[in-house]
């Protein structure tokens, strides 16, 4: 079976600008804070957020201090569940972070999701870096094979979807048409989204999270879309009543989902947050059939 691009598209974008507000938002009991965005002090938001395979560590990537804009790139930091610490791993800046399947090996794209960056392999248990000779320095997204580990994809912001081995050999151009951001199937389908919010497809294949195209679409509640029929249910998962939400991945046991979000005015852009900057948030547990 020869690879295949699904692009997934809503039929109507439930809009909700214009509803009066008389009574204080509570967010749904299901919305949980994890890191980040509680403090104004430390200026940063965290984004990428990707759960390592045991559920016990957690990847991420973090503006500098005094930026809130993830469009400018973030350091790779790690949170450690069990002793609910922080750890900064890299402190270069990039857009995209992919993780292996047995948590041992992320590739990021060094740069910032304007213009793209080039690819590089970091090895977390031996703590080392090396660069992966790709032809293309404008990587804006990244995932690894599911059908082989030492493969990725990677979206080029001029020239397409790419498939690359990790040693930078073997490298294919497979689709021009993805220029954003994308996810793969169990079956190395290559997934992407109306509008081109980041696609998150959960370990069972099954389902696809779809954070909002724009703050107004929704006030930050997640969609999930059933990848066999395209039916869609919006998630109650907002932690404000006006919410920017992105970013959105799935837990190891797809029944949570992390992602980032702050608060945001009405009738100001989604970037320029209202109260303290992006933390990650859960929701969860969404209860889906095992």
């Amino acid at each position: 079976m020869g690879l295949r691009v699904l692009t997934v598209v809503l039929a109507s974008s439930m809009l909700m600008g214009g509803v009066c507000s008389w009574f204080r938002f509570k967010p749904n009991s299901r919305v949980h804070h994890l890191l980040g965005g509680d403090d104004p002090r430390y200026l940063r938001t965290y984004f990428a957020a990707t759960w390592e395979p045991n559920g016990l560590g957690l990847l991420f990537l973090a503006t500098p201090v005094d930026s809130t804009d993830p469009a400018c790139g973030g350091a790779l930091w790690r949170y450690d569940t069990t002793s609910d610490s922080l750890e900064e791993l890299l402190s270069r800046n990039f857009c995209a972070l992919a993780l292996s399947a047995d948590g041992r090996t992320a590739v990021l794209s060094r740069g910032n999701s304007r213009d793209g960056g080039y690819l590089l392999c970091y090895d977390l248990v031996a703590d080392s870096l090396k660069y992966i000779d790709a032809s293309r320095d404008d990587a804006i997204d990244v995932a690894f094979s599911k059908l082989d580990s030492g493969k990725l994809y990677y979206s080029s912001r001029k020239d397409g979807l790419y498939s690359v081995r990790l040693d930078g050999s073997g490298e294919s151009l497979v689709d021009n048409s993805v220029r954003g951001y994308f996810d793969l199937t169990p079956s190395d389908s290559v997934v992407t989204l109306d509008g081109n919010p980041k696609p998150r497809i959960d370990p069972s294949g099954r389902y696809v999270i779809r954070p909002p195209r724009f703050a107004e679409e929704s006030w930050g509640d997640l969609d999930l879309i059933e990848l066999a029929g395209e039916d869609t249910s919006r998630l109650p998962s907002r932690p404000f009543e006006y919410s920017h939400v992105y970013y959105a991945n799935w837990s190891p046991d797809g029944q949570s989902v992390v992602f980032t979000a702050h608060e945001v005015a009405v009738g100001c852009p989604p970037s320029v947050p209202y109260g303290p900057p992006g933390g990650l948030w859960t929701f969860g547990p969404l209860g889906l059939p095992e």
